[in-house]
């Protein structure tokens, strides 16, 4: 076994524990205190990442200048009609799925456990709400979104928990499988007591039974509780993994996917790329994807379908969001949980989604995986390939274009630091937020025009499920009409990090 592995295994465990005594240890040594940068663990924790401690330290000074009088007074975001227009939507969302699932022949209810039907969704038990993961999806900002519902009073933004410590520690989160277990096993070792107790006191055994039948169960629970996920057409949701996993450097999905599908699918791939499995193209990817089994329950959620993923034939969900309307509908989905924009802090949401971007982006690339990538590309690459991953994520526009002459010192000596810097002064010049969305859409575009029409029918057919069941559009024109004039803004290396992005 790799020894790298097994200490970065015991850290990550180190880090739940010490998480779990921080929370459990009262106000002196409490949870917000460490994810505020108050506890000097925070520097043990954060170490490898000084750009994210840099962060906690800003949510610290302002958590000290801003009174919680102050940020209620703020304007909402949205307005009661804007909302209301939400209300609308995500129940013609529902509808929409109950037709779709009426056409597939489900709808008659779950024919197993419902732990068995959503093993992965995560419970805030003390608010009673149950979020579906679905990767690529805003799934990070909803595991923190959960985690503030469950642990904070009044809840606090979801930004302020850090990434690290929501996908290190799994036991931060209670998910439905555990629940129905835990409330079944409460269950049966009452009507055990029940059962030795029939004969000699029979009157104290028919109370137990009465308590017994008024005991929640996991079926009660769900019904009661608001369920949530939200979805994303798979088009554009594939596109994302794509950029996110394998344009970006990121050696984890290198290994578990580039090398497959450059195996199955390069005739002859170079003797770097059977190693690294870095230079996986769109096309590629989305055959690999073809070849996996995507209904199996231990498949890559990065790809599985939503339908699979979340069962909504099974489940009825209260609130079904859509990226393309993402902040009107989580401040749709707070209200029904009783929690306010100002709590959250709904007016500094666009401004922490770049810093997570950036902070993400960053992570792994000179930390953990900076010996790894050293072995298949420079660092050089390395910038340059984040660089190209913000632009098609919209973040930096397509006109800014990646200069060595920006950095104060040669490219090989580059700190996180100093990268992050340039990075924000390079999203602070994209301010054409109109320009920043065309750009995006428009390199999602050149990508799918890369693929053969056979294999765009084919992702259609695999994710078939989610088009109907979410009502999203299975043949858009922008992908498969190929007789359509390319726009008069020149996308076509918009995945080519190499070169210029040009316009």
């Amino acid at each position: 076994m790799n020894i790298a592995r097994v200490l970065k295994g015991l850290f990550l465990l180190s880090i739940c524990i010490l998480t779990i005594v921080l929370y459990f240890k009262g106000p002196r040594l409490h949870l917000p205190s460490l994810i505020l940068g108050h506890h000097r663990l925070t520097s043990l924790i954060f170490r490898d990442a000084p750009f994210k401690s840099r962060g906690l330290m800003r949510m610290r000074k302002e958590s000290r200048h801003t009174s919680p009088h102050k940020k209620a007074k703020r304007k909402a975001m949205f307005t009661a009609e804007v909302l209301k227009q939400a209300e609308k939507d995500v129940q013609a969302r529902r509808d929409q799925v109950h037709r779709a699932c009426s056409r597939l022949g489900h709808g008659s209810g779950p024919s197993s456990g419902p732990g068995m039907i959503l093993p992965r969704a995560l419970v805030s038990v003390n608010k009673a709400t149950v979020y579906c993961p679905v990767e690529k999806t805003a799934s990070t900002f909803f595991r923190r979104f959960v985690y503030q519902l469950e642990h904070t009073e009044p809840m606090r933004s979801p930004f302020e928990v850090p990434v690290k410590m929501i996908y290190a520690c799994h036991t931060l989160f209670t998910k439905v499988d555990e629940l129905a277990e835990d409330m079944q096993t409460k269950r049966d070792t009452h009507q055990k007591r029940i059962d030795r107790l029939k004969k000699r006191r029979p009157k104290l055994a028919r109370r137990l039974a009465e308590e017994l039948a008024q005991t929640e169960t996991i079926d009660s629970f769900l019904k009661r509780a608001t369920n949530f996920l939200f979805v994303r057409d798979p088009f554009s949701r594939l596109f994302s993994a794509y950029v996110d996993k394998l344009l970006a450097p990121n050696p984890e999905f290198w290994d578990s996917w580039g090398l497959f599908a450059l195996q199955k699918h390069r005739a002859d791939p170079e003797e770097k790329s059977q190693r690294c499995g870095h230079d996986v193209t769109f096309a590629e990817f989305l055959k690999f994807v073809l070849d996996l089994d995507l209904t199996h329950p231990d498949a890559d959620p990065h790809l599985r379908p939503i339908f699979e993923l979340c069962r909504p034939c099974d489940v009825d969900y209260s609130v079904i969001g859509f990226m393309g309307t993402f902040q009107r509908d989580v401040v749709f989905l707070s209200n029904m949980l009783n929690v306010t924009e100002s709590q959250i802090e709904f007016y500094k949401m666009a401004d922490d989604t770049v810093n997570d971007a950036l902070q993400d982006s960053m992570m792994g690339a000179f930390t953990e995986w900076a010996h790894r990538l050293s072995t298949c590309v420079t660092k050089g690459e390395i910038i340059r390939r984040i660089w190209r991953k913000l632009q098609l994520r919209g973040f930096i526009s397509a006109r800014i274009n990646f200069s060595p002459k920006m950095l104060k010192e040669s490219v090989e000596y580059l700190e996180a630091d100093d990268f992050l810097k340039v990075l924000a002064k390079a999203v602070e010049s994209s301010t054409d937020k109109d320009e920043l969305y065309k750009q995006k859409m428009a390199a999602m575009v050149s990508a799918y025009k890369t693929v053969d029409l056979d294999t765009l029918n084919k992702i259609v057919h695999l994710y078939a499920a989610d088009f109907r069941a979410f009502g999203f559009n299975e043949r858009p024109r922008f992908i498969f009409d190929r007789e359509e004039k390319q726009e008069a803004l020149n996308y076509s290396k918009a995945l080519d990090f190499r070169v210029e992005w040009s316009l």
